[in-house]
């Protein structure tokens, strides 16, 4: 299993600054990945910092741990503007980067006049992952005068995507997941102090499985918190290949975090 940190956006973590330099720290202790969320505005804690010119930055500082949003609502989001930022993340981070795509939350879509109904979330997340395939891989996304619309340049690898689905969502989520690289399941209310079971981390994976028929070269994503006294080895053993600790102001601040990633992850 391979060891991350999911790195909040707000609050006492709003400066892009503080996450670079927890990024940094976990790669000097052995840790595999540095994730953050995505929110444009999340409540009660200003201020709020871009997920995307932060990665940008942990790109550039870092050498070998993975990077990439968890997750992205592409929805709110322009695909082609997208296709740019994922790219230039790829080659800044020389193809450390995975992109986590999900609905997100319908706040931050209501709050600037978008539609928040779930299923014209996954309506538009569905077409924005076609367009992003084919942009990725070079081929015309639109033809407007003389000649079409390529993207370039392109990744340097193949950019995995992730899945985000709450444990007990219908189908679809799943279904979409299973044709990804992998699942990084939520809880169906985030609450800071708990997360999803081992169990249902479980019951996920056999969902995806389902779909899939084989879960051979898939990541599963368990996102939860050794201060809350969640064991990484119960989520190994309910199929896990990543342990991704979350960090949120209310597990615990800057200083916990940095406490945290000092120290090797277990495994």
């Amino acid at each position: 299993m391979k060891y991350g940190v999911h790195l909040p956006i707000f609050g006492p973590f709003g400066d892009p600054g503080a996450l670079v330099e927890l990024a940094v720290l976990a790669e000097e202790n052995g840790w595999d990945g540095v994730f953050v969320w995505d929110h444009i505005w999340f409540p009660g804690s200003p201020p709020t910092t871009d997920p995307v010119v932060a990665l940008g930055a942990i790109a550039q500082a870092t050498e070998r741990v993975l990077i990439g949003p968890l997750v992205m609502p592409l929805a709110r989001r322009r695909p082609a503007k997208v296709a740019r930022e994922t790219v230039a993340l790829d080659r800044l981070s020389a193809g450390r980067f995975v992109l986590g795509v999900g609905l997100g939350v319908p706040r931050d879509y209501a709050l600037f006049g978008d539609d928040p109904d779930a299923k014209a979330r996954g309506d538009r997340t569905d077409e924005a992952l076609d367009f992003l395939r084919v942009a990725w891989r070079g081929e015309p996304v639109a033809h407007e005068g003389e000649e079409p619309v390529v993207f370039e340049p392109r990744p340097l690898r193949p950019i995995q995507l992730w899945g985000a689905a709450r444990a007990s969502a219908p189908p679809r989520p799943f279904r979409r997941a299973a044709q990804l690289d992998g699942i990084a399941p939520v809880p169906d209310t985030y609450d800071p102090r708990k997360g999803l079971s081992a169990e249902e981390i479980a019951t996920v994976a056999a969902k995806v499985e389902g779909h899939r028929g084989s879960l051979d070269g898939y990541d599963v994503v368990a996102i939860g918190s050794t201060a809350r006294g969640s064991d990484p080895d119960e989520y190994e053993r309910a199929g896990a290949t990543w342990w991704v600790e979350d960090v949120h102001p209310e597990i615990g601040g800057p200083d916990w975090a940095r406490e945290r990633l000092s120290a090797r992850p277990a495994g």
